[in-house]
């Protein structure tokens, strides 16, 4: 049927954000995620914050149970960790070699 699922949810989105449909919490949210993601140095910071933390939500398992802003989204999934460092540490790493 070649039906354009993505791009079908993504105008909903689009179309909910519009008409203030959507949560406070997630428009609060994705308003700090477009600041922070606006000043480099602080979005390359978040990052590296952010990743290990979760690594180290994962705990031995490796897998993330519970998301400090994802609560909904891991009631019923569990979430593999990061590996601690960001793409852009990995890649510069690998690009040293």
């Amino acid at each position: 049927m070649k039906i354009p699922l993505p791009d079908l949810l993504r105008k909903l989105r689009e179309k909910q954000v519009e008409r203030g449909l959507r949560p406070a919490s997630e428009r609060f949210g994705i308003r700090v995620w477009s600041w922070t993601a606006q000043r480099p140095r602080l979005y390359a910071l978040a990052s590296r914050v952010a990743a290990r933390y979760l690594r180290f939500q994962g705990g031995g398992t490796r897998m993330i149970r519970r998301l400090p802003f994802g609560k909904g989204w891991t009631l019923g999934r569990d979430m593999p960790a990061p590996p601690g460092r960001t793409f852009r540490e990995l890649y510069a790493k690998r690009k040293a070699r």
